[in-house]
């Protein structure tokens, strides 16, 4: 223990000495250039001290490399530095960027210590946002932000910088966008829209929504009444200045100014409707919108408990009138909902589908699996609102949820509905018409999915118990499957028939009991 402790002294007093050696050698050498500067950074607009603020000494001497050195600011916003090594500096803040005043300080060795070297500053450590994200540095006249005309585009100043000066109750900082038409190279023609300012630091009140603290680009370049069909090319100029009741920057004041460019286009048209049968439509006779009760569609509702649908004719259309061709795929979900505020309770459906892949007609539900997380069936909703008994779909509330996504960003519609009861079977026919068996027959069957791949299912109802017969025929008549259920019941009875090596092309269903005969047209993909 002795000879470590003995060691560990040895080892110091040699370190000291190395020290002590440079030191003297160094101050031999440097000591005619010392020298000792010291000063404050506050802000520009307030006067209050900032914290953490970069200031740079660059020295240089005749004949020798140009050096360096950086300090920073404490929490009055002071800083210090003892300077050695060259004739002359220059002390400017490097960090954050933003104009200064006086721009730098420059003093030679030979005038010795400096104090008050003191800096007014603007900080420009901030960045424009769009919805949350910062513009691309890719942005240029050529590759510009699209935005469409009454799309909600917010833009804002980033968090980071609202927290570091927002706090401070004193500091006060304005934003105000200008929209100006530009030629292709991006020069400004004309100023065309100014939006509201944007205030960082000392607000009173609440948010203002949709953009809280921000504001809505479109709603701004909504002042622009004429878009050519391309779009228009913007300069979007956001400057940055001390606040005053005018919102303008004060004459010979500083500013700080960041650009991007923005390609404003007409607002992009996008709804659906939702396919029905004519009893359906009768159903809705009410609904606002619903003027034409022969189009087999029904509009859409915002408006809680929402459309009437047919458990087997439920499907979303998407209107004509979208500009599919700039629509790049689509998000379909079903919720089930509280039919008092709309809230979600569980969501039965959620797919995505490419433009091209979405059906230029009615996308059927009883073609696809619906129902909750892991439970997911087909024909959920036929097989969910019975002609007779219970129906799980009796007094419940649902929301349809279309969101297209294009180069607008993503464009949402959705439509509440509820299932109409004691009509399960407003469906469509195998050859994609729509039809409606009238409620008193004896027998109702639905066939889903059509075209089937591999399972046919089949939903067969009767107004009381008794068998059932199905038969899948050939094209020219020919029985290649039969099913006989001796105990069918009354109101739903569920079959499945195995189709997977069936050649595609046209078959025939048969169903009947001991009152009625039905036969659907069947297609095998």
């Amino acid at each position: 223990m002795n000879f470590k402790r003995n060691f560990l002294k040895s080892g110091t007093i040699l370190l000291l000495c190395l020290v002590c050696s440079a030191s003297v050698h160094l101050s031999a050498q440097k000591n005619a250039n010392t020298v000792f500067y010291e000063g404050q950074v506050v802000d520009y607009c307030s006067g209050e001290p900032l914290e953490g603020v970069e200031v740079r000494f660059w020295g240089n001497s005749q004949g020798e490399t140009p050096g360096a050195y950086t300090t920073t600011t404490d929490a009055n916003g002071e800083y210090a530095s003892l300077l050695f090594g060259y004739d002359t500096w220059i002390v400017t803040v490097s960090e954050p960027s933003g104009p200064t005043t006086p721009g730098q300080y420059y003093f030679t060795s030979s005038q010795g210590n400096q104090s008050n070297l003191d800096f007014e500053l603007l900080p420009g450590d901030w960045e424009v946002e769009i919805n949350g994200d910062p513009i691309s540095p890719l942005n240029t006249s050529f590759s510009p932000l699209v935005i469409c005309k009454g799309q909600e585009s917010c833009i804002d100043i980033n968090s980071e910088f609202k927290e570091r000066y927002g706090s401070n109750e004193n500091i006060v900082y304005c934003f105000r966008g200008r929209a100006y038409r530009t030629d292709l190279a991006g020069q400004k023609l004309e100023l065309l829209a100014e939006s509201p300012c944007i205030t960082v630091g000392d607000q009173e009140g609440e948010e203002t929504p949709p953009c809280g603290s921000g504001v809505d680009l479109s709603q701004a370049l909504g002042q622009i009444e004429e878009i050519p069909g391309e779009g228009l090319l913007l300069l979007i100029e956001v400057e940055q200045f001390c606040c005053n009741e005018e919102c303008q920057p004060a004459p010979e004041s500083f500013t700080n100014t960041q650009e991007f460019f923005v390609r404003l286009q007409e607002e992009l048209d996008f709804d659906f409707e939702i396919s029905a049968s004519s009893q359906v439509e009768t159903a809705n006779v009410n609904t606002p919108g619903n003027t034409d009760l022969n189009d087999l569609v029904v509009p859409r509702s915002e408006t809680l408990p929402g459309t009437t649908v047919g458990a087997s004719s439920f499907g979303v259309i998407i209107t004509d009138d979208t500009e599919r061709e700039k629509i790049d795929g689509f998000r379909v979900i079903i919720e089930e909902v509280n039919c008092n505020d709309g809230t979600p309770v569980i969501t039965l459906y959620d797919e995505e589908f490419e433009e091209q892949d979405f059906p230029s007609g009615p996308l059927l539900f009883t073609s696809e699996l619906v129902g909750p997380p892991g439970q997911e069936i087909l024909g959920y909703f036929p097989l969910n609102s019975g002609l007779s008994g219970e129906s799980a779909t009796d007094g419940k509330c649902y929301k349809l949820t279309v969101i297209a996504e294009s180069e607008c960003g993503p464009l949402e519609q959705f439509s509440y509905f509820n299932i109409l009861q004691g009509c399960p079977f407003c469906l469509q026919d195998g050859g994609g018409q729509t039809a409606n068996i009238e409620a008193d027959h004896s027998l109702q069957v639905e066939a889903f999915p059509l075209p089937a791949t591999s399972t046919l299912n089949v939903q067969a109802s009767q107004i009381e118990e008794g068998p059932i017969e199905l038969s899948l025929l050939s094209s020219t008549g020919q029985v290649l499957q039969n099913m006989k259920d001796a105990q069918a019941s009354k109101g739903f009875n569920h079959y499945e028939i195995d189709v997977s090596t069936c050649p595609p092309g046209l078959y025939l269903l048969s169903i009947s009991n001991s009152q009625q005969r039905i036969t659907r047209k069947i297609i095998v993909e």
